[in-house]
């Protein structure tokens, strides 16, 4: 069976805004992207969509919130098998709009807002990481890769002394929680953190 030549007419029928991508075995309209994995034992298309964007970023990140964050179960209306040993690509091209669309789109929705919320924590997470710089500036500190632009929780630093020995530690959460560890340490710098950390709220005595 000829699968590359299914594919070619399956987008022709979805109309002019869709393409063929015959090495991802897909199709896509610039938006949404059709996966036609073809199987010459059954004779079928397994049928799957996501959110597509030409930025390969853009990409891996409308991948991680379909993996990460929606449920395998919720998945499945993104997924069909269509035979096409008794099936036109018209007739392909039809139940794709009519059964697997509906759900992308609706899908792209849920992305965009999830993708919407994350931004805005991730932009509260540098905020509150530039304040605690600020305040604790002058103090040695390596930071443990996840900078703020990345870290899907929290963003971490190393508290180190003037040998460059590890001292403490402190973890700055998305949602505003910071957790100050200190070990092995001089007074000098506990104070320092402590008070710089602590201005404005009440200590007990």
């Amino acid at each position: 069976m000829d699968f590359v030549k299914y594919r070619n007419e399956i987008a022709t029928f979805m109309g002019p805004s869709w393409k063929v991508n015959h090495e991802a075995q897909s199709i896509n309209n610039g938006s949404l992207e059709i996966f036609l994995h073809a199987s010459d034992w059954t004779k079928k298309f397994d049928i799957s969509g996501r959110m597509y964007s030409a930025n390969p970023e853009q990409r891996n990140l409308f991948h991680k919130v379909l993996f990460d964050w929606i449920p395998t179960k919720d998945r499945e209306a993104w997924t069909l098998s269509i035979g096409c040993s008794f099936k036109s690509p018209e007739k392909i091209a039809l139940d794709i709009q009519r059964r697997l669309i509906p759900s992308l789109v609706e899908m792209s929705k849920e992305v965009k807002r999830r993708l919407a919320i994350d931004e805005e924590q991730r932009e509260t997470l540098r905020i509150l990481v530039d304040t605690f710089k600020e305040k604790v500036k002058g103090i040695p500190m390596r930071e443990s890769g996840n900078n703020p632009n990345t870290a899907n929780y929290c963003w971490e630093a190393r508290f180190l002394d003037k040998d460059y020995s590890e001292v403490g530690t402190v973890k700055i959460y998305r949602d505003g929680p910071v957790n100050l560890v200190l070990n092995n340490t001089t007074l000098d710098l506990a104070g320092i953190l402590i008070q710089r950390h602590c201005v404005g709220k009440e200590m007990i005595s």
